[in-house]
């Protein structure tokens, strides 16, 4: 039997647990619904438990899924660095040349960010070549989430915090590591948010829509 320790304390169970009482809550209240005439589908029905069976990995796929693990990855890489107590802090030699070094790629990676914006072709630009709907907005957050892994990494190197590629990795995944238990979290989020829109209660047009759905998925944090 695996016991409890102080590195998995009880109340990481409690988000799973509210989370997996919000479903139940949910089914039982669509099935109450359905048959008192409000305007919700019923997850319990035959229609309902073919779309929960055939939409189990859709719903998860379907979350911030990619955006939680880089944003995972680059503030583990800013803190494992050591660049974000640069911040609060005196600086040494070295880690004010790393900083210089690091500045440097940073104004390359800019560089060539705007060269496959505006020059040529524009590749990241829009078909009509303009920035509405083109590659580069579809993917500025992400870009920019990579850039300061990137940048952190060269920080910790430079700085002789990385011994290797084996440390940047290691740095990079550090609260991955440390947060694995969030993920279960994640799973059961993921499949409320679907459920609510099943039954007609979450709909993406609406302004409320997305605090919802980004609270729930901050949930498996508390």
């Amino acid at each position: 039997m695996i016991k409890t320790s102080h590195h998995r304390p009880l109340r990481r169970l409690l988000a799973p647990i509210l989370l997996l009482s919000a479903i139940i809550v949910l089914a039982l209240l669509s099935w109450i619904g359905n048959a008192w005439g409000w305007h919700i589908n019923n997850l319990v029905s035959a229609d309902g438990i073919r779309w929960i069976v055939s939409n189990i990995t859709d719903n998860i796929e379907d979350g911030p899924i990619g955006l939680i693990l880089l944003l995972m990855m680059a503030y583990s890489a800013l803190s494992e660095s050591g660049l974000l107590r640069m911040l609060r802090g005196r600086w040494t030699l070295k880690q004010r040349r790393a900083l210089t070094l690091t500045t440097v790629v940073a104004i390359l990676l800019l560089t060539l960010l705007l060269c496959l914006t505006f020059l040529g072709s524009g590749i990241l630009l829009s078909p009509f070549g303009g920035l509405a709907s083109s590659p580069l907005l579809d993917g500025i957050l992400a870009l920019f989430l990579v850039a300061v892994i990137i940048l952190s990494d060269t920080f910790g190197y430079a700085s002789g915090r990385f011994e290797g590629l084996a440390d940047m990795i290691y740095a990079d995944v550090y609260l991955i590591h440390h947060r694995s238990y969030y993920f279960m979290g994640y799973v059961l989020a993921a499949e409320l948010c679907g459920c609510l829109r099943f039954a007609g209660l979450l709909d993406n047009d609406s302004f409320w829509s997305i605090p919802a759905q980004i609270a729930l998925y901050l949930i498996p944090l508390i």
